[in-house]
């Protein structure tokens, strides 16, 4: 493949631009790294299982009756490492400099989150309609909204200063540094409850407008839809959309998580740990990632 037609293959799909957008975003770059963080974490720690060394210790001895070589000395020989503990321990220090740099990006996180603050402050002096059917949903989101915008703002300072104070820029002692991560983290755990009781309320206002929908006698969305996974769910489930979906991924991710990062001492593994973050994060960002690695239409067509 000559160099020209892949300068033209990329150019032609559009997906070194939508790479390029993808990780110029703070909001799909942040779950990026989280995927890659944790997912290097999730494998580290499963390279260091003692079932799974057994495991590579017997395929090198089988693979090397069949080849006749000595699997060891070749590894040696081509500059790679033979032994799973080296590569766990690499993926260890980049899952940690990984974690560093997010905690780093977020230093002046607060002020999109007072950004976000006004703006939903100037959204809820606006007036609910009195004869809209869902007005009781629109005021429990309004509510857990801003209860989730004072969530975040009291978490981020604390979790800059205990950043700042592990990295010695600001003089805070270990046992301080320890309770501003518990807090912090019992703060973003608060967040995470809301978001799942907002998931509720809309399960309840998708039952509601069903119900509207069934009085009219229209075919709801539910009924238009023919995949079998969809006719499995109960009715209240139906016709949620994708988002909901995502965000219930993310969210019974993170419950456990920031429930383990709430308790001194934690709560599981970072074998759990890894898992539940990654798993998270590939809610959060990997529909994106498939569609700006998929082209609109097909690269050959675009390039004639």
């Amino acid at each position: 493949m000559s160099l020209a037609y892949t300068v033209n293959l990329l150019r032609a799909s559009g997906r070194l631009n939508k790479v390029l957008a993808l990780l110029s975003n703070a909001g799909t770059l942040d779950p990026t790294l989280a995927f890659v963080g944790y997912g290097s974490l999730f494998v580290c720690e499963l390279l260091r299982l003692e079932s799974v060394q057994m495991g590579v210790v017997v395929a090198k001895v089988l693979l090397g009756q069949v080849t006749g070589l000595d699997i060891d000395e070749s590894f040696e020989k081509l500059g790679l490492a033979s032994d799973l503990t080296g590569v766990a321990d690499s993926l260890g220090v980049l899952s940690g400099l990984i974690s560093d740099i997010r905690i780093f990006n977020r230093l002046w996180g607060l002020v999109g989150l007072i950004s976000w603050g006004i703006s939903e402050y100037d959204a809820q002096q606006k007036p609910l309609d009195v004869n809209d059917p869902y007005i009781k949903y629109d005021k429990a989101v309004r509510v857990i909204t801003a209860l989730q915008v004072w969530s975040n703002i009291f978490y981020q300072p604390l979790e800059n200063v205990a950043y700042l104070g592990m990295h010695k820029i600001l003089p805070v002692s270990d046992a301080a540094q320890n309770s501003l991560w518990l807090h912090s983290s019992k703060l973003w755990a608060l967040h995470v409850v809301l978001e799942l009781i907002r998931l509720v309320v809309e399960i309840r206002r998708n039952v509601k407008r069903q119900a509207i929908e069934k009085k009219a006698g229209k075919t709801t969305q539910t009924e238009t839809k023919s995949c079998c996974c969809t006719k499995m769910l109960p009715s209240c489930l139906k016709g949620l959309g994708d988002q909901w979906w995502r965000d219930l991924v993310i969210n019974l991710a993170y419950l456990p998580l920031t429930a383990h990062w709430s308790i001194d001492g934690g709560i599981v593994d970072n074998l759990v740990v890894g898992f539940l973050g990654a798993s998270a994060a590939a809610a959060n960002v990997g529909w994106k990632w498939k569609k700006a690695l998929t082209p609109d239409v097909p690269v050959e067509k675009k390039m004639q």
